[in-house]
């Protein structure tokens, strides 16, 4: 199964690595929160969703301890944040169906309007 799941995750343009703390937070739908100090640790915000490149697929192999790893640093541009916001969007839509596409991108599209507006 797993020389069969690089390719899958290619396929389907997965932007990032699958660790412990996103498989156990998709697994419930456990995204966002209020703001990102009071984000729940078991909680994915746009932190987690890195592009990472296609290659980095094929030589990965998840760690064998069963513990959430940390949150990663929060993105400090706004271009980053969109991109891995647009990332963490179509993620939840190949875990939770494509009808969320569009309510969650016009919501960032939204955000981004705003903070060109008043950066």
């Amino acid at each position: 199964m797993e020389e069969h799941s690089s390719a899958l995750f290619k396929h389907h343009r997965w932007p990032t690595l699958i660790n412990y703390r996103i498989a156990f937070a998709i697994a419930p739908g456990s995204w966002g929160g209020k703001t990102m100090e009071a984000l729940a640790a078991h909680a994915l915000g746009v932190a987690d969703w890195v592009t990472c490149q296609e290659e980095l697929f094929d030589d990965y192999v998840p760690t064998t301890e069963y513990k959430i790893e940390p949150r990663p640093k929060q993105p400090v541009d706004m271009l980053k944040c969109a991109r891995q916001a647009r990332n963490g969007i179509w993620a939840a839509c190949l875990a939770h169906g494509a009808e969320h596409w569009d309510e969650r991108s016009e919501a960032l599209d939204y955000l981004i309007r705003q903070h060109e507006a008043k950066p």
